[in-house]
């Protein structure tokens, strides 16, 4: 609240004193992220970032920005006017977000195929700045599957000289 008083005293003694209270209305920035419970090596993967405006004041001058998680190659923007900055991650720019309103942003990836064997997650953390000096962070983790690959080679137990092996 914002409160504004005065006081007014005349020559003669008299005096008298007023005030004006005003609530002061407060922009909400929230961020989410969401990513898939699961992914693979060489597989696509998809984030969607919400952010919302969940105050009684407009949002100005809004900037998403989404680095780039380690392994993930080739970004692509799905949903939202936003853009690939260089090789380190997406940006989008919202101009005025107004209460109680939503913007829906994505991107996707491809999992690098030849990801360490032991890198068991991929994590995002995506940030949102305004232009007041409001922000909000959200994150996402994706567990990495691996295939299970096993072989087995057979060959005979015995063989004489001469003989022909098949395995």
């Amino acid at each position: 609240d914002l409160v504004n008083g005065v006081t007014v005293q005349t020559g003669s003694g008299l005096s008298g004193t007023a005030a004006s209270r005003s609530l002061i209305r407060q922009p909400q920035p929230t961020l989410f992220l969401s990513a898939p419970e699961t992914s693979g090596p060489g597989e696509l993967i998809d984030y969607q970032l919400t952010v919302e405006n969940r105050g009684e004041a407009p949002l100005y001058e809004l900037t998403v920005t989404d680095p780039l998680p380690a392994y993930i190659h080739n970004p692509n923007v799905t949903a939202g006017d936003g853009f690939v900055a260089g090789n380190t991650g997406l940006r989008w720019e919202i101009e005025t977000l107004a209460p109680g309103e939503q913007a829906n942003l994505a991107w996707q990836g491809r999992v690098a195929v030849d990801i360490p064997a032991d890198v068991t997650a991929l994590w995002n953390e995506a940030g949102l700045t305004t232009a007041s000096g409001l922000a909000s962070t959200a994150r996402a983790r994706t567990r990495l599957l691996r295939p299970v690959l096993r072989m087995v080679k057979l060959a005979p137990a015995d063989i004489g000289p001469g003989g022909v092996l098949t395995y």
